[in-house]
């Protein structure tokens, strides 16, 4: 018996050794619409966290329900799944916060995004001319009523850029410049 056996693999053996080799033509599949940038990447990455917060929602409401029922195996097996999907969901945050990082990166390296410093330098170039303009409006009246209405005009230009100023600051501070 262990003759013929020793028989059979051999047998197998060489069979195997003379198979024919099929080649295959491996090419990547196109994905149609689908664009690899990493804007692309990035929202693909959100909706996979969306959907696996999504999952873990689910989950914790059906493990409230399994321990409310004081059904045991079940509220075993749903805190196993909610454990395994909390896993994936700090997998797909860390994945889409290093994705985010590429994009400033990327932006940064573009000039697409410019410091705060940069930008308070081009406001207060862009605005010193027209607030002098402003504050030396009066002077180019012709007459008493004329110096009246261009101070006021001054004023309310001044106080407009004031209040957009603030209002820009107050945005900034509580949204925190998204």
């Amino acid at each position: 018996m262990l003759a013929e056996s020793l028989e059979l693999a051999k047998a197998w053996a060489e069979a195997r050794a003379n198979r024919p080799v099929v080649e295959v033509d491996a090419q990547p599949l196109p994905m149609e619409g689908a664009g690899e940038s990493p804007y692309d990447v990035r929202d693909r990455l959100r909706k996979a966290e969306k959907a696996i917060a999504g999952e873990m929602r689910g989950l914790d409401e059906a493990l409230k329900r399994a321990r409310k029922d004081g059904d045991v195996s079940l509220a075993y097996k749903l805190s196993r799944s909610l454990r395994s999907a909390r896993e994936e969901h700090r997998k797909a945050i860390d994945s889409l916060l290093k994705a985010e990082k590429r994009i400033v990166e990327l932006e940064k390296a573009r000039g697409a995004l410019v410091t705060l410093d940069v930008a308070k330098d081009l406001i207060t170039r862009t605005l010193a001319p027209v607030t002098a303009w402003l504050k030396r409006l009066a002077n180019s009246a012709r007459n008493d009523d004329e110096k009246a209405l261009l101070t006021q005009s001054g004023e309310d230009g001044l106080a407009l850029i004031r209040d957009s100023a603030s209002a820009v600051a107050r945005y900034t501070v509580a949204e925190g410049a998204k």
